[in-house]
């Protein structure tokens, strides 16, 4: 059997055969958990510019909404006085 025969390194075939295996295997790996890193990244950078998006959506719509709030503000102040007028000719 060929496996069995020592070369000059002291290692069979076999050995040797076996250690390239392993090496293969772990590069496999390396290149498997580098895909996976990058495609995380890729996710991790559209993740951010969506929070960095909504984050200005939001902060519009508060505005907008904090401009309402202070012209219903004004409206409700007005409808009031114009009831409080109304009310002090009736009295009279």
């Amino acid at each position: 059997m060929v496996e069995n025969i020592t070369t000059k390194s002291g290692m069979t075939f076999g050995q040797i055969l076996s250690v390239l295996v392993i090496i293969g295997s772990m590069f496999a790996a390396w290149l498997q958990i580098n895909e996976r890193i990058t495609s995380n990244e890729v996710k991790i950078q559209g993740l951010e510019q969506g929070r960095i998006t909504n984050a200005f959506n939001i902060s519009r719509i508060y505005d907008a909404l904090e401009d309402s709030r202070k012209e219903n503000k004004a409206d409700f102040k007005e409808v009031l006085d114009k009831l409080e007028r109304h009310d002090n000719i009736s009295k009279r």
